[in-house]
């Protein structure tokens, strides 16, 4: 269909940044937003867990839970067509241990369709996560 936007992958962003374009990334929690987004060109749409105190009144993102995560990303997944959706993992959903982080991470892409999951930590959380296959990191870079 000619009318189709390409849509943005974890390569093209790669590429973007190795290019120094400018990557544009911005925050929704439903597809009404997901779609004014998509339609504006922005090339990440984030469903942070910070929809536990915008949304649900909560004075911290600590009580978040993987259930609210899923549905509020499945609702951003079916508002774009071109952006990457990124599904924020909430706290304990993957610090606990290698296997649960896959299983977790795993529906969390399932059940959300989801194109990515954002893990918290940086360096630091490094360690475990680097006896995942390359192949899952898709080129990404070092965690440095």
């Amino acid at each position: 269909m000619p009318g189709e936007p390409k849509r943005v992958t974890s390569r093209r962003l790669v590429e973007m940044k190795c290019d120094g374009e400018r990557i544009v990334a911005l925050t929704a929690y439903d597809a009404l937003f997901a779609d004014l987004l998509d339609q504006s060109g922005v090339d990440v749409v984030l469903v942070g867990d910070s929809l536990n105190t915008v949304l649900a009144a909560q004075p911290t993102t600590i009580s978040a839970t993987l259930e609210q995560m899923i549905y509020h990303a499945s609702m951003v997944a079916r508002g774009v067509r071109r952006a990457l959706v990124v599904i924020d993992m909430p706290f304990l959903t993957y610090q606990v241990s290698i296997e649960e982080a896959k299983r977790n991470c795993g529906r969390a892409l399932q059940l959300s369709g989801a194109h990515a999951v954002k893990l918290e930590g940086g360096a630091a959380m490094a360690p475990p996560f680097t006896r995942w296959p390359k192949s899952a990191f898709r080129s990404w870079g070092t965690w440095a």
